[in-house]
C-alpha cells in the first residue's frame, strides 16, 4: 500500500523508511545500517534519485555526497574520508565524467584531469603538497603523454625539466642541473608563442633576449639612402631578432628571424610585427620545423610540420581565422600515417581513422561538431569493437570480436548507457557471464561461467548494488557506489 513506510532487518532495526507512492519510493528517504546509523539519504522524483544524496559510513561519517537530476549524476560527486575532509571531486554531466579533482588530506590538490565524452582529454596534472605541478599528461581522446617535471635531487636542489603554467598553458621552460639553470630557457604567452629564448650555463646567463645592450641595430641603404636591410646583430656579429630586406619602394620583401646566430624562421613580418605571406620554420639543427602562409599574423591554407628527422609529422589546412579546416594527416617517424582526421572551424566533423605503424586501420568513424556520430569501430590487438554512436554517446546494439571472427561481447547502449541484456562470451566462443543492466545500472541476477560450460558465481544487483552473492546476502559498504557502470570490453 502507498503512504510512509518502515522497513525492517530480521532483528528489527530499521534499515529504510520514506514515502512508497503508486508501489514505488517518491520523496524524501532514509536508509540505515544495522547499527542504526544513517547509510544515505535524499530524494527521490518518479522513483528516480534528485537531488543532493548524502552517503555514510557504518560510523555515521558522510563519505560521499553528490547530485542526481532524473536519475543520473548531474553536478558534482564530492567524496571524503573518514576524517571528513575531502578526498576526489568528479563533475559529471548526464552521467558522463567532465573533470576529476584529487586532493591531498591537507585539502590541497593532488590531481587534476578533463575529460571529453568520458574520454580522458586535454592537459592534466599531477602536484605536489605545496601546489606546484610534478607530471604533466596531455591527452586526446583519452590517449595521452606523460612528462615528469619540476623534480629535486637527494640534495633538494631544482633538476631537470621544469615547468610554469598559467590557466592550463606553459608560459616558462628551462633545464636545471644541480640546482643550476642550464641550456636553453623558453618564454610562452598563453596562445603557445614563442616570446624569448635564453641560454643559461651554471645559472648564468649567456644568451639572453632581454639584454638590449648586448643587442645593436644594423642598416643597410642604397646610393639613393632608401634602406634595403635591417635587422639586429649581438656585439660578437651574430644576427638576433627580426632581419628584413626591402625593394626599392622601401617595402619588405622578405624576412628572417634569428636566435643569436641560429636562423627560427623565414618569409615576412609587417612593420605592425605580423607574419605575412609564406614562412618556414627551422629547428636549432638547421632542419626545417614547418612551413605555411599567414594572413596579418593568423595562419591560413595548407601547413606541413616536419619531424626532426625530415620526415613529415603533420599536414593540413587553416581557414581564413586560423582554425584547422578539411582532412589533416599526422604521421609515425617512419613516414606512415597515424591518423586521418575531418576539422571545420577547428571541430572533428567528418571522417576519422587511425592507423597501427603498418597502415591497418584500427579506428574509424564519423565525427559531427566534435562528437562521435554514426557507425565506429576500433581494433586494438586481436580484439575488435563495432557500434553507433549519436552525439559522442553509444547508442543501439555494440559487439566486440577475437580474431574480428568470434564474438565475445553483445550489448544495447541509450544515451551512452548500457540497458538490457549483456552477454559476454570466452574468446574460444563458451559463455563466460550474462548479466541485465536497467538504465546503465546492474539488475537482477548476473551469472558467470567457467569455460566448461559450469556456473562460477551467481550475483544478485539492486540499483547496481551486489546484495546476493551464491545465495548470501551481501551488504555494500555504502550506496555511493550506485555507479553507471561500463564493462571492459576493451574500449571505452
Amino acid at each position: 500500500m502507498d503512504g510512509f513506510k518502515k522497513f525492517t532487518y530480521p532483528n528489527g532495526e530499521i534499515a529504510s523508511k520514506g514515502l512508497i507512492k503508486n508501489g514505488k519510493p517518491e520523496g524524501f528517504w532514509i536508509n540505515y545500517y544495522q547499527n542504526g546509523n544513517i547509510k544515505s539519504k535524499g530524494k527521490r522524483v518518479n522513483n528516480k534519485l534528485d537531488s543532493i544524496w548524502n552517503f555514510y559510513n557504518k560510523n555515521g561519517v558522510l563519505s560521499v555526497s553528490l547530485k542526481y537530476e532524473n536519475g543520473v549524476k548531474n553536478g558534482w560527486k564530492i567524496t571524503y574520508n573518514k576524517n571528513s575532509s575531502v578526498v576526489k571531486k568528479e563533475l559529471f554531466n548526464s552521467d558522463t565524467i567532465q573533470e576529476l579533482r584529487i586532493f591531498y588530506s591537507s585539502g590541497k590538490i593532488k590531481e587534476k584531469v578533463s575529460f571529453k565524452n568520458g574520454l580522458k582529454h586535454g592537459s592534466a596534472f599531477r602536484f605536489d603538497t605545496t601546489g606546484l605541478e610534478q607530471v604533466w599528461w596531455r591527452y586526446n581522446q583519452g590517449k595521452g603523454r606523460e612528462l615528469i617535471i619540476n623534480r629535486k635531487d637527494q640534495l633538494n636542489r631544482k633538476t631537470g625539466i621544469w615547468l610554469k603554467f598559467e590557466d592550463g598553458k606553459v608560459v616558462e621552460e628551462v633545464n636545471y642541473s644541480e640546482g643550476y639553470k642550464e641550456g636553453i630557457e623558453r618564454i610562452y604567452n598563453q596562445k603557445g608563442d614563442l616570446l624569448n629564448i635564453n641560454e643559461y650555463h651554471e645559472n648564468i646567463i649567456k644568451k639572453d633576449v632581454s639584454n638590449l645592450s648586448e643587442i645593436e641595430i644594423n642598416k643597410e641603404f642604397d646610393s639613393e639612402g632608401v634602406i634595403i636591410k635591417s635587422g639586429f646583430f649581438t656585439k660578437d656579429g651574430k644576427p638576433h631578432g627580426v632581419h628584413r630586406k626591402y625593394n626599392n619602394k622601401g617595402e619588405v620583401v622578405s624576412s628572417y628571424i634569428y636566435k643569436y646566430g641560429v636562423l627560427y624562421g623565414e618569409g615576412i613580418v609587417k612593420k605592425n610585427g605580423m607574419k605575412h605571406g609564406y614562412w618556414v620554420f627551422y629547428y636549432p639543427s638547421g632542419i626545417k620545423l614547418s612551413q605555411g602562409e599567414f594572413k596579418n599574423g593568423v595562419k591560413v591554407g595548407e601547413w606541413f610540420y616536419f619531424y626532426e628527422n625530415g620526415l613529415l609529422e603533420s599536414s593540413g589546412m587553416y581557414s581564413g581565422n586560423g582554425k584547422q579546416n578539411g582532412l589533416w594527416k599526422e604521421y609515425y617517424t617512419n613516414g606512415s600515417v597515424y591518423e586521418e582526421i575531418n576539422y571545420f572551424e577547428g571541430l572533428y566533423d567528418g571522417i576519422y581513422k587511425a592507423f597501427d605503424d603498418t597502415g591497418r586501420i584500427i579506428i574509424q568513424g564519423n565525427f559531427k561538431d566534435d562528437y562521435e556520430e554514426g557507425e565506429w569501430f576500433y581494433i586494438n590487438g586481436s580484439f575488435s569493437q563495432r557500434g553507433n554512436y549519436i552525439d559522442g554517446q553509444k547508442e543501439g546494439e555494440w559487439r566486440s570480436y577475437y580474431n574480428e571472427k568470434q564474438l565475445v561481447f553483445k550489448g544495447q547502449f541509450k544515451n551512452g548507457l548500457p540497458i538490457g541484456e549483456h552477454i559476454f562470451w570466452y574468446n574460444s566462443g563458451n559463455l563466460f557471464c550474462l548479466g541485465e543492466y536497467v538504465s546503465g545500472r546492474k539488475s537482477g541476477q548476473w551469472i558467470h561461467y567457467t569455460e566448461g560450460g559450469k556456473v562460477l558465481i551467481i550475483t544478485e544487483y539492486i540499483d547496481g548494488l551486489e546484495r546476493v552473492l551464491n545465495g548470501y546476502e551481501i551488504n555494500p559498504q555504502h550506496e555511493a557506489e550506485d555507479y553507471i557502470e561500463y564493462e571492459n570490453t576493451g574500449y571505452k
